[in-house]
């Protein structure tokens, strides 16, 4: 099976790196670079060791600031992936394709130190049944960003979160939030409506759809996380609670000793067809 593209030399300075920023060893510049153009090059190499070296914000104020995901007031067009997540946290609770839960416990989680940060706020936070730290990224329907963008932002969320966790935990703890610790590894969830990934099968981005999928595989080798992509469904324009169901990636499954997972190369032929 043809490996996804890959590149023989780091990408160059110029195109990750504003002008005087200090590395291309940095989450930020790779999600920056990412949102500048879908062509931008950055490898599993690189993502890893951004992720092994970032330094993230220490907050001295609250991480659960209250958010009152009851009352909710539609917002503007363009916040839509935030008005999706106070609808998300109204709910409570989300159940997933495999009889799993994921308990939601709060929306816009704020990571930055200083209003200066880069950084964003994470669009919701929660945990697993069995208290892994899950963290989610949405993106709407109509959301033009490769999914990439949305990787490097868990990421970059990640890796805050992993290094102020006790912190966290304290917060939550003494919040009544959670009955016990959030644990590592982490679950890492890029979120979105069928109509987001239906975009992905499209003939003139199937080859990138192959290169994230790829990407994917090989940084939950490699990172304390583990990355799902999935499609949201249903909600309060079906009169039923959101669930959420897989998206396949090309992962067939845990290899024989559960060391890894191995590529589906029949789904990917099938998908990819001559530029297979």
């Amino acid at each position: 099976m043809r490996r996804p593209d890959r590149v023989p030399h780091p990408t160059p300075p110029s195109e990750i790196e504003p002008p005087g920023a200090p590395s291309p060893m940095n989450l930020l510049n790779l999600l920056a670079a990412a949102r500048r153009s879908e062509q931008s090059c950055i490898t599993a190499d690189q993502i890893e060791a951004a992720f092994t070296h970032h330094v993230s914000p220490i907050r001295a104020q609250p991480y659960f600031v209250n958010h009152d995901a009851k009352e909710l007031n539609e917002l503007p067009t363009n916040r839509g992936e935030e008005y999706l997540a106070k609808q998300l946290a109204a709910q409570g609770t989300l159940e997933t394709w495999d009889g799993g839960q994921i308990t939601l416990l709060d929306y816009q989680f704020p990571l930055k130190a200083v209003r200066a940060d880069r950084i964003g706020k994470v669009d919701l936070i929660g945990h697993t049944r069995d208290h892994a730290v899950a963290l989610i990224e949405l993106k709407t329907g109509d959301s033009p960003e490769n999914p990439r963008v949305g990787l490097l932002e868990l990421l970059a969320y990640w890796a805050a979160v992993r290094q102020n966790l006790d912190r966290i935990n304290a917060e939550a703890l003494s919040k009544n939030l959670c009955s016990s610790p959030l644990t590592k590894p982490a679950r890492l969830y890029l979120m979105a409506p069928d109509a987001y990934w239906t975009r992905w099968r499209e003939p003139n981005r199937r080859q990138r759809w192959y290169q994230f999928c790829a990407q994917v595989q090989e940084l939950q080798l490699r990172l304390d996380a583990i990355v799902g992509c999935l499609a949201l469904r249903d909600g309060p324009s079906t009169g039923c609670p959101f669930t959420v169901g897989p998206v396949y990636i090309g992962l067939e499954g845990f290899t024989a000793d559960a060391t890894g997972r191995i590529s589906d190369e029949a789904y990917w032929r099938a998908e990819l067809g001559d530029d297979f």
